[in-house]
């Protein structure tokens, strides 16, 4: 049954930083749970381990464990699945094929990368060869400047053609570096834009053009000379929910005015309360 973390460390005669270590496997694994998120939150944590003052400084020297103790994460145990539910090796990688060509419409090797957790390429080009073979998926090269095999889905082929047959739109985007498709340097030989949300990257008809980082554009020799003062503009916009700085000002002062108005209408209320009158002007 379920267990609190001393219970656990005491019957398996472990030490905090090996009973953190072996729970830390198991749920990435999915196979033990907890019945909160406190011990989740110390798994992903980034915070370093408080140091054991207990032990000899000589101990304590070059210690690099980053696992936090586990006591109070509440009770542990077995992740139980339905029986009917639970899914094959085999099973489980194959929908992960198919997740990632839904979410990506091409797959190739360098895209798991950004796919943590997912299964090894080799393990999903065996699932992506038989899909081929059996026609419900297509195989080729779609993306240009990728190595090894590439996949898709029928309808993303139609549109990759329908976008080439087309030709350029102009169409200046820009995301966040923390966006998933954020792949520069992934795709191209550009040098990677580090994904924290303050930096955003802009494309010009899917081409990487120039990043902002630590509020300086970059630009890549892709983007044209005449739009430089566009994309600078569009990088270093400030805005959040699409509000303009104006609006944004004009609602805080709303603000500001309301609360003014509420604590004088409190204080009037007090006085009056308490037998001050307010003297009329005549």
């Amino acid at each position: 049954g379920a267990m609190f973390a001393a219970d656990l460390a005491a019957a398996n005669q472990m030490l905090p930083g090996q009973l953190s270590e072996a729970l830390g496997e198991l749920v990435a694994s999915g196979l033990v749970t907890a019945d909160g998120f406190d011990g989740l939150r110390q798994f992903v944590s980034n915070k370093p381990a408080p140091a054991n003052t207990s032990l000899p400084a000589r101990m304590r020297r070059g210690s690099k464990r980053n696992r936090l103790p586990v006591k109070s994460a509440g009770r542990w145990a077995v992740w139980e699945r339905a029986t009917g539910d639970a899914l094959q090796p085999d099973e489980s990688i194959e929908q992960w094929a198919w997740q990632l060509l839904r979410r990506w419409g091409v797959v190739f090797r360098d895209l798991l990368e950004r796919e943590q957790g997912a299964p090894r390429w080799f393990e999903l080009l065996q699932v992506y060869r038989r899909l081929e073979a059996r026609g419900e998926i297509r195989g080729g090269r779609f993306v240009s400047g990728v190595g090894g095999e590439q996949f898709a889905l029928g309808d993303t082929v139609n549109q990759l053609r329908q976008l080439r047959d087309e030709g350029p739109r102009q169409e200046l985007i820009v995301l966040s570096a923390a966006d998933p498709l954020n792949l520069i340097g992934l795709l191209t030989d550009h040098a990677r834009v580090p994904r924290t949300a303050s930096n955003r990257v802009a494309y010009l008809d899917g081409i990487p053009v120039a990043s902002l980082q630590a509020n300086v554009v970059e630009y890549t020799d892709a983007c044209p000379t005449a739009a430089y003062a566009l994309v600078a503009s569009r990088l270093q916009a400030t805005t959040t929910g699409d509000i303009s700085h104006d609006a944004r000002q004009r609602s805080l002062e709303r603000l500001e005015r309301k609360n003014a108005e509420a604590a004088a209408e409190r204080v009037r209320k007090r006085r009056e309360k308490g037998g001050f009158q307010r003297p009329r002007v005549v």
